[in-house]
């Protein structure tokens, strides 16, 4: 019958599985592995892993081995495709020891190639490099030196982007040195510019970036573009570790245009993404703010860009104040940059976290992200994206009356400007040592440290930085007696918190006016005429609605001060002079609550909150007003049970739209599984398009996590099938059916189940 079905041209597992039941383990074998090559053909890779498997099994024990090492090659590369993993990883190690075994060294270096790069997926780095090790040596006894540089190279741009930097010179000094001897132009470009980078991200400067620059001189020259794309991105990374900001956005909008040119949209991406970086430290927050909407946007984003872009987005939200929009995106960025190390983004990301966490009032938490910071710095060579983390951390925790982080973060910062020398990580270190100073009750050295870390940055395009040294020196003067020159510090701080976020979009929370405080007036001409001459301040930027307080009455004009109790005319105060806590003052009185009734949903009516620039004593509020009926409608809970996994992605599909749709709804939402769905909790899993029309599973994955929704695992079925905890994406958890009613409590919840 079998060979009348292969005569016949039928499938070739029909013909198969009629060799298997006459018992001809050779037919059978070469039908099934002709039947996996059909079902790859079509994409029906997991179809097509399955049978390669049954072909393995009917291999002979004396067979081929040559041939079982091919078969076993197609099946990890099969597994790969099917996002199963975990097979691929088994397999491609046991490819790895057949080839050392039957000493095929170019083979067996091929293999931990491809093994590495599937531990990289699982974000198994270790393992990884020393798999990429492995393969470099063997290439290098294979006579393959450019293929041993190769990956020497790709470790030591792991080991950049993971802050160990020293590691990553060791390894580009040797393959360096293989690229030259096989005379490869372009990886010797690649290494040039790499460790241009690497040794800016080490505080060295000019020579560096020059070093960078060879390197993008020299595949210019040579038409590499890709190397060339590549490099034009190091070499923008360099300026900005110098301090060099302008010099670094023109540099990452010269390598967009030609990575867009060349049609390289991966790359192009990235250097948008890293471009948001350095333009919300130089304070350009709006267009930081548009191109991260943009690389998020696009299907061509890479892991690295996307973590660097909802995290940059993320930060600008929470220091708007816009809290509930910052917080997902925050948390995407850290569970991205932790899976691929990326340890800017875990510093950067973990900073906002902390910054939202401040905003909202939740204090612990934020000194945990704090000390979270200084902790994983210290894992690293950073000596630049902590620096203004741990600058904001010794405010908070100076302002928290917390001296032992206030030190921690002063020595880490000593240790940076030792380092680095630059007169960014000079002002953050005198801006910490200002807030020791004043947990010390040193007032005349804490003006001095701040006026320090005022003058170095000077020179330095960073705004918010200065905004925080002066709001925090305004304080220190305030509490010298030395008025007028805190109201100067506070007026500088307030006047750049507006230019920072005066065109924030969209509805989120705001500065009730009942938080503001009582003061003396700035100096000046205004302040010295009668309350009931001044005219308004004209408004800038985007003042109250017509409506609320008059179409004349901008937000930020000043306002009257109470009656003094010894008579004398009532004086205006300035808006920012609001937050100076003066001595012998006490708290003023309370505003009257609004009545109750509709909020308004609308634009930030100011949307600087004066929470961006870390706690204070004098401690604003931020609210967001909900509509009553909306409130009703966000507070019901959705539950969406699934047992099916990839076998089913159609059934997967529709449980995530459904989960999807109500966590947009600002619902809280929780997605229990089981069974086989228990694998879609893993990081890489939830890939792929159900059906022609059907939403790709990644995407609605992305949306879920933005939205704030959250899996809960079912641990026996996890168990039972030996997956990894570590794998589990961030908003993922185990537990069981107790732990899923503990979470829908007594309100109940809206069930679906699939």
């Amino acid at each position: 019958m079998a060979e009348r079905l292969q005569a016949g041209h039928a499938a070739p597992v029909v013909v198969a599985e009629h060799w298997a039941l006459g018992r001809r383990p050779d037919q059978a074998r070469a039908s099934l592995l002709a039947a996996a090559e059909a079902f790859g053909a079509v994409h029906a890779y997991r179809d097509a892993a399955r049978t390669t498997r049954r072909a393995l099994a009917l291999w002979p024990e004396e067979g081929d081995e040559r041939a079982r090492l091919d078969a076993l090659e197609r099946l990890a590369g099969l597994s790969e495709l099917a996002g199963d993993l975990g097979e691929a990883i088994t397999t491609w190690r046991e490819v790895a020891d057949g080839r050392r075994h039957e000493g095929d060294l170019a083979r067996l270096g091929g293999a931990h190639r491809r093994l590495a790069a599937a531990l990289e997926l699982q974000g198994r780095w270790q393992e990884a490099l020393a798999s990429r090790e492995l393969g470099a040596a063997a290439f290098t006894a294979a006579g393959l030196a450019a293929h041993a540089a190769a990956e020497r190279l790709a470790s030591a741009a792991h080991l950049r982007s993971a802050g160990s930097f020293r590691a990553a010179l060791h390894l580009l000094e040797t393959a360096g040195q293989q690229a030259r001897a096989d005379g490869r132009v372009d990886l010797q470009a690649r290494i040039l510019g790499l460790e241009g980078n690497v040794r800016a991200r080490m505080g060295q400067g000019h020579d560096a970036v020059e070093l960078a620059r060879a390197g993008l001189t020299m595949a210019l020259e040579h038409g590499f573009t890709g190397p060339a794309a590549e490099i034009y991105q190091r070499l923008a990374d360099a300026f900005e570790h110098g301090g060099d900001y302008p010099a670094a956005k023109d540099t990452y909008d010269e390598a967009f245009s030609f990575c867009a040119a060349n049609a390289l949209e991966p790359t192009a991406q990235l250097c948008l993404a890293c471009l948001t970086a350095a333009l919300r430290q130089s304070g350009d927050w709006d267009r930081a703010v548009t191109l991260c909407r943009q690389v998020m946007a696009s299907s061509e984003a890479t892991f690295h860009a996307r973590a660097v872009a909802t995290g940059i987005l993320g930060s600008i939200l929470g220091l708007r104040g816009q809290t509930r929009r910052a917080r997902p995106l925050l948390l995407e960025s850290l569970t991205l940059a932790r899976r691929i190390e990326l340890a800017a983004m875990e510093i950067l990301a973990t900073w906002g976290l902390a910054i939202v966490d401040q905003a909202e009032g939740a204090t612990r938490s934020a000194a945990g992200h704090c000390w979270s910071i200084v902790e994983r710095w210290r894992q690293t060579e950073d000596r630049h994206y902590a620096v203004a983390a741990l600058r904001w951390a010794a405010s908070f925790f100076a302002e928290s009356g917390e001296g032992a982080g206030v030190r921690t973060c002063t020595a880490a910062l000593a240790r940076i400007a030792t380092d680095a020398g630059q007169a960014e990580a000079m002002s953050a270190l005198s801006h910490a040592l200002g807030e020791t100073a004043l947990l010390d009750g040193s007032a005349e050295q804490v003006a001095g440290q701040f006026a320090r870390a005022l003058a170095l940055l000077q020179g330095v395009d960073a705004p918010f930085d200065r905004a925080e040294s002066a709001r925090r020196a305004g304080a220190a003067l305030a509490a010298a007696g030395r008025r007028e020159e805190a109201v100067e510090q506070l007026v500088a701080a307030h006047r750049t918190a507006r230019r920072l976020g005066e065109a924030a979009a969209g509805a989120g929370e705001r500065q009730p006016r009942r938080a503001r405080r009582a003061g003396r007036p700035a100096p000046g001409p205004a302040s010295r005429r009668p309350a009931s001459r001044q005219r308004p301040h004209p408004p800038r930027g985007r003042g109250r609605p017509p409506g609320r307080h008059g179409p004349h009455q901008p937000r930020d004009r000043p306002r009257a001060v109470p009656q003094p109790a010894h008579g004398g005319d009532a004086r205006r105060q300035h808006p920012a002079e609001a937050r100076l806590p003066l001595p012998g003052r006490g708290d003023p009185p309370r505003r009257r609550a609004r009545p109750p009734g509709p909020a308004r949903l609308g634009r930030l009516d100011n949307p600087v909150d004066p929470r961006m620039f870390g706690p204070s004593p004098v401690r604003s509020v931020c609210l967001v007003e909900v509509h009553p009926q909306e409130e009703a409608l966000m507070a019901g809970k959705a539950v969406v049970s699934l047992t099916t996994g990839l076998e089913d992605p159609e059934r997967v599909t529709v449980a995530f739209l459904v989960a999807v749709g109500a966590a947009e709804q600002g619902r809280p939402t929780l997605m229990f599984l089981t069974k086989e769905a228990a694998r879609l909790a893993l990081w890489g899993v939830a890939t792929g398009v159900a059906c022609e029309g059907c939403p790709p599973l990644a995407e609605l994955a992305d949306r879920y996590a933005k939205a704030a929704g959250r899996y809960l695992v079912c641990p026996i079925c996890f168990d039972a099938r030996k997956l990894d905890k570590d794998q589990l994406v961030e908003t993922a958890e185990l537990g069981g059916t107790v732990p899923m009613w503990q979470w829908i409590g007594d309100d109940g919840a809206t069930t679906f189940s699939y």
